[in-house]
């Protein structure tokens, strides 16, 4: 929205939206390719893999994120609201 692009706004949105439903929870901590080495130290924290916060807040902060200044022109859009209403009805808030 920075770029006032509202269509490109909206497709990175629904991205979003497909990453946060699919991908993000349950959220552990892990390495990857580049950090394999990570997981042996992870395991040894007295956290473990577990995300340092709940679910719920996790949640609740990526829906609250919608609640930015930036997003102001997106208000009343029926696609931004949507995207809106499908996270909040997958994860019951």
């Amino acid at each position: 929205m920075g770029q006032k692009k509202e269509e490109k706004a909206l497709a990175m949105l629904e991205n979003y939206e497909r990453v946060c439903l699919n991908n993000l929870l349950p959220y552990t901590l892990h390495g990857d390719d580049f950090f394999d080495l990570v997981d042996p130290w992870l395991n040894e924290m007295c956290l473990g893999v577990q995300a340092p916060r709940e679910e719920k807040l996790i949640k609740q902060s990526v829906t609250d994120g919608f609640k930015h200044p930036a997003f102001e022109p997106l208000t009343g859009n029926p696609r931004f609201e949507e995207i809106i209403k499908r996270i909040q009805k997958e994860w019951r808030l």
